[in-house]
């Protein structure tokens, strides 16, 4: 973007994340709870309601997961004052830094997209690192666009710039994001960093998967992850921070964009693309003059694999994957499983599954 560019030079230099101290003995100026309880502050601009409120949010995924048309989709929600995700969205200027692309693909994308030409949408293609002038040049812009409510950085890596060996990786981390949340609150705008996540997979909290040290959690105020297996339709989304609330949801991507999943529905679509389900279906619509139909575990599951289908090698695999489905077998395709002691008159653990009319 040219105009950006123009604010680039070597003469910039990095805003300080902590002033220098003046000449002489440190003084601490504190406000006592009465005088903080009578003070009125801004409210805090919502740019996404709930989710992306101003001050710094770290948005994280793997790699090719769709962060990237997430936020294309998030910067032209946000310039049109339209909902995003399900949630209403404060309207203004944005600036859409999508340093790992060229205008060619962004221009693809939004056609794919179905994105009206917006004069509050910019695009910046240009990598410059914090330690480059980002930080200033940034201000410049937004004092010149001062209905800014958003601002995209596409990712965290192209801006880094180069990182001392042999240094404290938190306190590198904390420094680094500092400058840009100081940004951001000084002028009550979002800004979204999109960075990636580590190779971690059996984690307690999800939030270690976030590359790099806690100190860029640290600093930001909002952390939003987006993870979705290989193979799968849909990608669960956590996130948690000083100002947002709600809890985690489920966005599936469709015609090059995302939307929120009804639960309801997606625990249908879930239920009729189970395996299991899938067997016990066809192992009912077998001929037979019976209601009830008896077989053991090891049995449906041979049968299950006849069919292509894969609930497990072992009896108790297969108890457990059934098992998982029966209150919803029962409920959308009125098929109960009961157990019995008895099967083909031998003895053993196994299934009594009856259609219910």
């Amino acid at each position: 973007m040219k105009e950006l560019d123009e604010y680039i030079s070597n003469e910039f230099t990095i805003h300080e994340a902590i002033p220098t101290p003046p000449a002489g003995p440190p003084t601490i100026e504190a406000i006592n709870a009465a005088d903080l309880t009578d003070t009125e502050f801004t409210p805090l601009v919502e740019v996404v309601s709930g989710l992306i409120v101003e001050g710094l949010t770290l948005f994280c995924g793997s790699s090719k997961v769709g962060k990237s048309w997430a936020m294309l989709q998030l910067a032209a929600a946000v310039a049109a004052g339209e909902p995003v995700w399900g949630r209403n969205t404060t309207q203004g200027a944005v600036l859409y830094l999508a340093l790992e692309d060229s205008p060619r693909r962004l221009k693809k994308r939004l056609e794919q997209m179905g994105i009206l030409p917006n004069d509050s949408l910019f695009f910046h293609t240009k990598a410059i690192s914090v330690d480059a002038g980002l930080v200033p040049a940034l201000e410049a812009w937004i004092t010149t666009h001062p209905d800014a409510k958003l601002i995209i950085i596409d990712t965290l890596q192209m801006i880094r710039g180069a990182v001392p060996a042999r240094a404290n990786a938190y306190g590198l981390d904390y420094a680094f994001i500092t400058p840009l949340k100081a940004l951001a609150d000084k002028y009550h705008i979002a800004l979204v960093l999109v960075h990636h996540l580590n190779k971690l997979r059996d984690v307690n909290d999800p939030f270690d998967r976030i590359s790099g040290s806690t100190g860029l959690m640290g600093a930001a105020d909002t952390a939003i992850l987006i993870e979705r297996n290989r193979g799968e339709d849909t990608a669960k989304v956590n996130y948690q921070g000083r100002d947002v609330w709600g809890d985690s949801f489920e966005m599936a991507f469709e015609n090059c964009r995302w939307r929120v999943c009804d639960p309801a529905m997606l625990a249908r679509e879930r239920y009729e693309k189970a395996d299991a389900v899938k067997a016990v279906k066809l192992f009912m619509a077998q001929e037979s003059t019976e209601d009830i139909r008896r077989t053991t575990f090891q049995d449906l599951g041979g049968f299950a694999q006849d069919h292509n289908l894969f609930i497990g090698t072992r009896p108790q695999e297969v108890r457990r994957n059934v098992e998982a489905y029966a209150e919803q077998l029962q409920r959308y395709d009125g098929i109960r499983i009961d157990y019995c002691d008895r099967v083909y008159g031998k003895t053993g653990r196994g299934f009594a599954i009856r259609r219910l009319l």
